[in-house]
């Protein structure tokens, strides 16, 4: 594809992994992180809604032109109104919320896997846009995003860090699937996937699908 495509995401490991994903639909691609490590992350997105938004607002401004801006972090997208940013620089703008919706009506109870309460929030919010019965189990861990920037293992990370106990939580309150609600976790996708039953829920494909549409 023939298209100049920006990724933005909370720290530059998720930029990175946002950047692999729309390798194949880019001409050319510039990375946007908005912070320098997760815990940075979290503070942005509980300052002030205002300064917020002026920061990404700057941070577009100084990359157009671009024919497309990917936000690969669910909990970024839950606190910046990048609908209307949309509007503001006339440019589609992909956030992996409105996948959430996409699935809202495919279960009823769904697990959440998010690095903190802003993004359990957001996920929360859409998958019930369509199922308002929907019951939502979430479960939020920074350290899990920690480890991943650090490059621990998806093996230890599951034994070591909480994710098994998590897991069994979901699947004890019978939860019927497991949605990652952090676009670092699909890092333990496949892992995961070998130690339980429940259906992996990622937004990737979804933002996959909505690149190669993007004129």
């Amino acid at each position: 594809m023939n298209i100049n495509i920006g990724v933005m995401a909370g720290t530059p490991i998720d930029t990175k992994f946002g950047v692999e994903i729309v390798k194949p639909y880019a001409r050319h691609i510039v990375s946007l992180p908005v912070s320098q490590n997760p815990e940075e992350q979290t503070r942005f997105q509980t300052m002030d809604s205002v300064l917020r938004e002026e920061k990404i607002k700057e941070m577009i401004h100084n990359t157009m032109p671009m024919d497309c801006l990917v936000v690969y972090c669910n909990s970024l997208s839950s606190v910046i109104d990048f609908e209307s940013l949309s509007k503001v620089f006339n440019i589609p703008i992909i956030t992996p919320l409105d996948f959430y919706t996409e699935i809202s009506s495919q279960y009823q109870r769904f697990g959440v896997f998010s690095a903190n309460a802003q993004g359990s929030a957001g996920v929360e919010k859409y998958l019930l846009v369509n199922n308002r019965d929907a019951k939502i189990f979430s479960v939020a861990n920074l350290n899990w995003v920690n480890a991943i920037e650090e490059g621990v293992t998806a093996e230890k990370i599951y034994n070591e860090f909480g994710l098994k106990e998590s897991i069994q939580l979901l699947e004890t309150i019978g939860a019927q699937s497991i949605v990652l609600g952090c676009t670092h976790f699909p890092y333990f996708k496949s892992y995961i996937e070998q130690q339980t039953e429940l259906i992996v829920l990622s937004p990737d494909d979804y933002i996959k699908n909505k690149l190669i549409h993007i004129k």
